[in-house]
Formats: C-alpha cells, sequence, structure tokens
C-alpha cells in the first residue's frame, strides 16, 4: 500500500487531486489534514466511505498534529496554503501559515528519521519570480526569485522552497504552479483583477491538467515507474503554447468573441489596471515537466467553455442583447460599474485607502491614457532576449565543476569561497558572500537551478533597484524605477524569526 498525505484538499487545486486520487484502483491510501470547518466537513462527506481515506483534522501549523499525521507515509503532497488577496493583508499569518507548515514537514519528517523515506513534493507559484512584463516575458527555472513588492505569499513560497531544496529530503521535487484554469477563475470578484497588468502574460495551466499532472506523479512513484531523474529538481508548472496568452487578449476573447460585445472601450478602462509589480510569463521549460507526467491535454478552450458554463443561459441572453445598439450600450454600462464597484473594496484602484498607501504608487506607477482603443498593447510576444546564467544550463549535470560554481557567483556580483568540490554534485552546500558582504552557505541546486541567491538580501526590503547594482545577474530581468522601492520594508513581524536559512 502507497500512502499519500495531500494538504489543501479543500482549495482549487486540492480538490481536484482529491477527485483523481480518491477511490483510485492504484492501491494507494489518501490521507489529509484538513481544519474543521463546516465547509471542509461537508467536502469530505461527499467522499464518506471512500476505501482508503483519511482526514486528520486540525492546522498544518500545528507541529504535533503533522508529526503523528506522517507516520507510515510515503509521499507528501504540500499544497495548503493562504492564498491572494487575502495573504497579501495579512503577512504574519501568511508567513506562519505558508512557511511555518513547511517547516513543520521537514522538522517532523527528519525526526521520525524518514528522509530517506518520503518523497515530498511541495506546491510553489510562478510567483516567485515576480515581475516580468513585456519584454521580459519569456523564462525558466533558473531565472531568478524576485517577489512582486508587497507580495507576501511569494515570500512565503520562496522561503519554503529554500528549505525544501536545502533540507536532508533524498527526494523531493519543487513545482511552480502557474494560474489554474476553472470555473473559480471565471468567477473572481476581488480586486486582485486590476493588479494584472494589461499587458501582462502568464502561461496557465488548466484544472484537470492539474489533477492529471499530480495523480500520474502519485501513481507512477507508487509502482516505482517514474523516471528516476525525476525528483530533486524545480519545475514551472503549465500548459505549454496552447496556454500562454496576455491579459488583454483574454479580455477581447471573453467580451468581444464570447459575449458579443463590439466596443471595449465602454466597458475596460485601463487606468484602472497596474502596470506592474504582479508576476507571470511564459515558460521556456514547461515541455520538461510534461516529459516525466504526460499532462498537458487542454488548452484555453478549456477556460472558455467553463465560463460559458458559469454564465449558463445569461452567455445567450447576453449574446442576443448585443445585437441591439440601446440595449448594448446599458449593457455596457452596467458592466463597466460592475468593474468599478469591485475596484472601490480594499486594495482596489478606487478605494480611498488604497490610493494612498505605498502599495497604490507600486502597482499604478505610471499614468495611463482613458479608453481601451488607445491603451499601447504590447503585440510582439516572440522571445526576444537572451539571458546570461554563468554556466551552459542544457549542459549534463555531472560536468558541474568549482570553476562553474565560481563563475555563477560572480555573475551575481558575489565569490564562491570554498575551494573544493566533488564534480557534479549540486546538493552540498558551498560557502558564498554577496555583493552587500553577507556571508552564506546554499547548494548549487538552489542557486543555479532555483534561482535563489543571498538568503539576507531581500528579508527586509524590495530593493531591487539597489540590489541590482552589484549583480549583473539580476539587472538583466530588471525593469522597474530603481529609486521607487527603498522605502517598501518588509514589516519585522515577518521577516524576523521567520525567514531563516535553514530548518
Amino acid at each position: 500500500m502507497f500512502r499519500i498525505l495531500l494538504t489543501g484538499a479543500s482549495g482549487t487545486m486540492g480538490q481536484e487531486c482529491l477527485r483523481y486520487l480518491a477511490g483510485s484502483n492504484h492501491n494507494i491510501e489518501v490521507h489529509l489534514v484538513l481544519r474543521p470547518s463546516s465547509k471542509n466537513r461537508k467536502l469530505i462527506g461527499s467522499y464518506q466511505g471512500c476505501p482508503g481515506l483519511k482526514v486528520w483534522w486540525g492546522d498544518m501549523t500545528d507541529y504535533g498534529l503533522i508529526y503523528r499525521a506522517i507516520e507510515d507515509i510515503d509521499m507528501v503532497i504540500h499544497a495548503g496554503a493562504l492564498v491572494s488577496p487575502e495573504a497579501d493583508s495579512q503577512p504574519k499569518k501568511t508567513m506562519a501559515i505558508n512557511y511555518g507548515s513547511t517547516l513543520n514537514f521537514l522538522r517532523a519528517i527528519d525526526a521520525r528519521d524518514y528522509n530517506a523515506k518520503v518523497r515530498f513534493v511541495y506546491i510553489s507559484s510562478v510567483a516567485v519570480m515576480g515581475d516580468r512584463m513585456p519584454p521580459f516575458h519569456w523564462g525558466r527555472v533558473g531565472d531568478p526569485v524576485m517577489p512582486s513588492i508587497f507580495d507576501y505569499y511569494a515570500l512565503s513560497k520562496a522561503a519554503s522552497e529554500r528549505a525544501v531544496i536545502e533540507s536532508k529530503l533524498k527526494d523531493w521535487v519543487v513545482l511552480r504552479m502557474s494560474g489554474i484554469l476553472g470555473a473559480k477563475m471565471a468567477q473572481i470578484q476581488e480586486p486582485i483583477i486590476f493588479h494584472n497588468p494589461l499587458n501582462n502574460v502568464l502561461e496557465y495551466v488548466t484544472l484537470p491538467d492539474v489533477g492529471q499532472m499530480i495523480a500520474n506523479l502519485v501513481f507512477k512513484s507508487a509502482s516505482r515507474t517514474l523516471d528516476e531523474g525525476f525528483y530533486r529538481h524545480i519545475y514551472n508548472v503549465g500548459g505549454g503554447a496552447t496556454c500562454q496568452i496576455a491579459t488583454w487578449q483574454l479580455y477581447e476573447k471573453i467580451y468581444g468573441d464570447i459575449l458579443g460585445f463590439r466596443d471595449l472601450d465602454k466597458i475596460i478602462e485601463p487606468q484602472l489596471y497596474a502596470t506592474r509589480n504582479f508576476h507571470g510569463h511564459f515558460y521556456l521549460d514547461s515541455a520538461r515537466l510534461d516529459r516525466f507526467l504526460d499532462f498537458q491535454h487542454h488548452g484555453m478552450e478549456y477556460f472558455y467553455e467553463e465560463f460559458k458554463k458559469t454564465l449558463g443561459m445569461k452567455c445567450l441572453f447576453i449574446r442576443f442583447i448585443n445585437r441591439l445598439p440601446i440595449l448594448r450600450d446599458l449593457l455596457a454600462w452596467w458592466l463597466r460599474e460592475s468593474f468599478r464597484k469591485i475596484a472601490r473594496k480594499p486594495k482596489g484602484p478606487l478605494n480611498r485607502d488604497f490610493i494612498s498607501s505605498p502599495g497604490y504608487n507600486v502597482y499604478y506607477g505610471a499614468a495611463v491614457s482613458p479608453g481601451y482603443s488607445r491603451f499601447p498593447f504590447w503585440r510582439n510576444y516572440s522571445p526576444t532576449r537572451h539571458f546570461h546564467y554563468g554556466l551552459d544550463l542544457e549542459r549534463d549535470e555531472s560536468d558541474l565543476t568549482l570553476e562553474d560554481i565560481k563563475n555563477v557567483a560572480s555573475l551575481r556580483g558575489g565569490r564562491c569561497l570554498s575551494d573544493s568540490m566533488v564534480p557534479g554534485d549540486w546538493d552540498s552546500p558551498k560557502e558564498f558572500v554577496c555583493a552587500k558582504g553577507h556571508v552564506f552557505w546554499a547548494s548549487p541546486r538552489l542557486i543555479i537551478e532555483g534561482g535563489h541567491w543571498c538568503g539576507e538580501c531581500g528579508k527586509t526590503h524590495w530593493e531591487y533597484g539597489a540590489l541590482i547594482e552589484g549583480n549583473p545577474f539580476l539587472r538583466q530581468f530588471y525593469h522597474g524605477d530603481t529609486n521607487s522601492f527603498t522605502k517598501n520594508v518588509i514589516p519585522d513581524d515577518v521577516h524576523k524569526g521567520l525567514l531563516k536559512d535553514k530548518m
């Protein structure tokens, strides 16, 4: 019997994973850690009588619960997290839940001497890479980890990644999840929709493909048919070329092609949308994970069908109304006012408190002229930039040398202080010093493949404009105002005692 422990089963991704795994005929047991809320109890009620399903009711921040729950577990899929937009307004809680729960698992696994037994699957996020607006919109694993300003969710994920990669675990994997296309995405009515710039891009992944990905990972691991080179790596999770789209293209498809609006000037107000400081990019390497797990089966059309299902008969009614000029204009006015109502919520661009906050200047740092048709859309989304990493990332891992590591450190404005290594050893920590003089230990895996660097830099602030001055590697990916981020400080109660480099 192969036993897995899944967190976050009540979330969008977790529910889909549970649907694929519970009651399967692959000789597995599914254990869950869930908060004992009425919503969660109702969810699990639908699985009553499902063979091999066990629920541990409690909180992931409870170390004792985690220690008990991992007994005899073969695989942990840690998908549970406090997510945006709630995470952005509760930074301390976000770090305690997201990062704290990860440390609980690593400590409990170590305490039980399970480091060689448990396969640990950590669900991270594309958000750790931060703002990758065009022309920096193509990326890969190994690009620098640069969470956007005030993105505490991304900070918690970056800290957790570091802990997992540098842990004592024998078999771990970090999956950087992109935006998930499903019915819930079509129902978002929160100001976060305005934080996503119109010119921003994402390589999304569909909900059923996510479920299939995790199911294949579990079933192949249980049957020992998963390629042995899969573990101890970081992967970007995307749906491939058919899931690559810019925000404005998504709006034109939904409101133009599906709903039949002819003039988006009457609906979409570009001045309400952020101009930067979000996250998302197209992947140069998402096929790498698909080769292992064979899950990229759906494209954007899946989401469009889900959107239509969400509206039901309203979709046909709206299309009919849009054939009648007077009613079409009235409907467009109503829709625009609905957007404005969302924009007046906390952290929305029309909210008085948000307008006067530092966050407003970060998200909405450039004036945009009114009028959708006059917006300067980015239209050339082909790869246009080539980045330098200090070594050839495509060559065989066994060829890694100390000279390579020294070159990598030099490109980041620092130095490798270690004077020896076993060729091809990606996992033994080496001693480094960064451009700011911080001395730290890190594995080549963390730095070269993970895109992490000095653990001290960035703990207390988002001063990327200052950090690029001594970091040529980082400078390649950064296009913000070098003077605007110096006052955006991470609160003491978020970073002190939480953002530690080691368990």
